[in-house]
C-alpha cells in the first residue's frame, strides 16, 4: 500500500462526518427533481387524454343526448336511453376526476373510500353485487404507491364489471404489515384462457397494464380464471420500503 493509499484512506475517514451533511440536501434535491419531472410526465399525459379522448366521448355523449329528446321513442324505451346517457355523464365525470388526479400527482381519500366510490359507479351501470373489504390500517402509502394500487385494482374492478356478467364482485386484502396480498374476484364467465404470460401477445392491454403497475410497486401478479367460470386477479407485495 501506498502512501497516497494510505492518505486517501485517512483523508475519507476524516470527512465521513461531513458525508451526510453533504449528502442529505443533495439526495432531498434529486427526490424533488424526481417527483417534478413525475408531475410534468402525468401533466403531458393528462392534456393528452383531455383533448382527444375525453373530448371525443363528450361530443358522443352529446350527440346521444340530443337523439333522445329529438326521437320519438315509446316512454319505456326513451326512460331507457336517458338512463344511459345518464350514465354516460357519470362516465364522464370520472374520467375528469382521473384526469384531475394526474394533474395533482395525489390524492385525498384513502384507498378503500376510492374503491367504495368506484364500484358505487359501476353499480349504476351494471347492477350486481359488490363487497369491498380493505383495512384501512393497511394502506397508509406514499401517493405515488397509492395511486398506482387504485389504479390496478381499478381495472380489475371494471373488468369484471363490463366483462365478466357476474353477479357478485368482490375485493379484498389478506396479510399482516409485512406481506399484503390483494384480490378482485367475480363469479362470472371467466377470461377464457387469457393469463398474465400471454397478456402482450393476445393484446389484453389491461392486464398489461396491471403487470406494469405491480411492477412499479415491486409485487408480483396472478390470475386465476378456471373454465368453469369466475375469475381472481391478485397482487402480492411485501410493504417493507415503500409503506
Amino acid at each position: 500500500m501506498t502512501v497516497i493509499h494510505i492518505l486517501g484512506i485517512l483523508l475519507s475517514v476524516a470527512l465521513l462526518p461531513l458525508r451526510g451533511l453533504t449528502w442529505q440536501p443533495w439526495r432531498q434535491w434529486q427526490a424533488t427533481m424526481r417527483q417534478q419531472e413525475r408531475l410534468r410526465e402525468r401533466q403531458r399525459i393528462a392534456r393528452i387524454l383531455h383533448d382527444n379522448f375525453l373530448q371525443q366521448c363528450q361530443c358522443v355523449q352529446l350527440a346521444l343526448e340530443r337523439q333522445v329528446e329529438q326521437c320519438d321513442f315509446a316512454s319505456q324505451d326513451k326512460a331507457a336511453l336517458l338512463r344511459l346517457a345518464n350514465q354516460a355523464n357519470e362516465a364522464m365525470a370520472e374520467g375528469r376526476a382521473l384526469i384531475l388526479q394526474l394533474r395533482q400527482d395525489g390524492h385525498t381519500a384513502c384507498l378503500g373510500q376510492r374503491v367504495d366510490a368506484l364500484g358505487a359507479m359501476l353499480l349504476r351501470l351494471r347492477p350486481a353485487k359488490f363487497s369491498c373489504r380493505l383495512r384501512p390500517a393497511l394502506y397508509c402509502l406514499r401517493d405515488a404507491y397509492s395511486d398506482e394500487l387504485y389504479m390496478l385494482l381499478a381495472e380489475a374492478i371494471r373488468n369484471a364489471f363490463m366483462h365478466s356478467a357476474a353477479t357478485h364482485i368482490w375485493v379484498a386484502d389478506f396479510g399482516c404489515q409485512a406481506d399484503l396480498s390483494v384480490a378482485v374476484g367475480d363469479d362470472g364467465v371467466g377470461l377464457g384462457g387469457a393469463s398474465m404470460d400471454n397478456a402482450d401477445s393476445a393484446r389484453h392491454y389491461g392486464l398489461l397494464g396491471m403487470q406494469e403497475r405491480a411492477r412499479l410497486l415491486g409485487a408480483s401478479l396472478s390470475l386465476d380464471s378456471p373454465t368453469s367460470g369466475g375469475t381472481t386477479v391478485s397482487l402480492h407485495l411485501k410493504r417493507a420500503g415503500w409503506a
